[in-house]
């Protein structure tokens, strides 16, 4: 249900800022030892094939819309793209 209303409805601005709050935090905190900046630098370097400095990071962050979440949100969660799982123990 909450996917679904993800995908209908656009996070309140609230909830927009608080989540641009907490992912911008995660990254200057993982920016804190150097296996963690190094690992980074490896994963953006294969991603992107150049540096993408934080301060780009942070701006794109920030340009992000309630009504771009509700779109990726809506291609993601499409009823046809979902799985479900059930697992049981094995003597039932």
């Amino acid at each position: 249900r909450e996917m679904q209303r993800l995908a209908e409805t656009p996070v309140s601005p609230r909830m927009l800022e608080r989540s641009k709050q907490q992912l911008k935090g995660s990254i200057v905190l993982g920016l804190e030892s150097s296996s963690s900046r190094m690992q980074r630098l490896g994963r953006v370097e294969l991603t992107f094939g150049r540096e993408v400095p934080i301060a780009e990071v942070v701006d794109e962050i920030e340009d992000v819309t309630a009504e771009d979440v509700r779109a990726v949100a809506e291609a993601l969660f499409a009823p046809e793209r979902l799985s479900t799982v059930t697992i049981l123990p094995e003597d039932e």
